[in-house]
C-alpha cells in the first residue's frame, strides 16, 4: 500500500515535482477520508492551457533508501 497524504499535500507535491508540465485536477481515495496517493492530472500545452489536454492518473509510490531497487536507479 502506498503512503497516503492529504490532497493538499499531494497537490503541492505534484506542483513541486512537475511544475508547469502537469496540473492537479483532483485526488482519488479508497476511503471516505480525504487522503490518497493517486491523483487525476492534466498535461499543459506550451502556452500553459489545459482545455483540450488529456487527463491521466498519477500514483506516488513510497521509496526507501534501503530498498534494493532504489540503489540501482
Amino acid at each position: 500500500m502506498a503512503q497516503e497524504m492529504c490532497f493538499d499535500c499531494l497537490h503541492r507535491r505534484i506542483q513541486s515535482d512537475f511544475s508547469e508540465k502537469l496540473v492537479f485536477v483532483y485526488g482519488l481515495s479508497d476511503s471516505a477520508f480525504p487522503f490518497g496517493s493517486t491523483a487525476v492530472v492534466q498535461l499543459c500545452n506550451s502556452s500553459g492551457e489545459t482545455a483540450s489536454a488529456p487527463q491521466f492518473l498519477l500514483s506516488y509510490l513510497p521509496s526507501h533508501e534501503q530498498d534494493c531497487f532504489t540503489k540501482y536507479v
